[in-house]
């Protein structure tokens, strides 16, 4: 739940800073951030790593303008969801050795 919230927050961020931008040139119907679903659809392709450089190179190709911030802002992101993602598996380790170590 919290990394869905956090891919939400960021595909609204995304949708503001981009959306005044033409993003006719790029290749992938799915690679824009004209929409929040378009945004919200580049950001899980991101968080699942599936591809993301390719994804990279369509928004820096499409968003010439706006290259340095989508790169700051997609590195962001990735170390955000990144350090989320191993929190919760951390936390669920945790407590399975928690609960096999101290039985109530």
């Amino acid at each position: 739940m919290l990394l869905f919230v956090i891919i939400c927050f960021f595909a609204n961020v995304s949708w503001v800073l981009c959306k005044n931008f033409s993003t006719e040139r790029i290749g992938e119907r799915f690679v824009n951030f004209d929409t929040v679903r378009g945004s919200f659809q580049v950001l899980f392709i991101v968080t699942t790593g599936d591809n993301w450089t390719n994804t990279l190179q369509q928004l820096t190709e499409g968003l010439p303008q706006l290259r340095i911030l989508i790169i700051i802002f997609l590195m962001f992101y990735i170390i955000v969801t990144s350090f989320i993602t191993v929190n919760l598996f951390i936390m669920v380790i945790a407590q399975n050795v928690q609960f096999v170590h101290f039985p109530k």
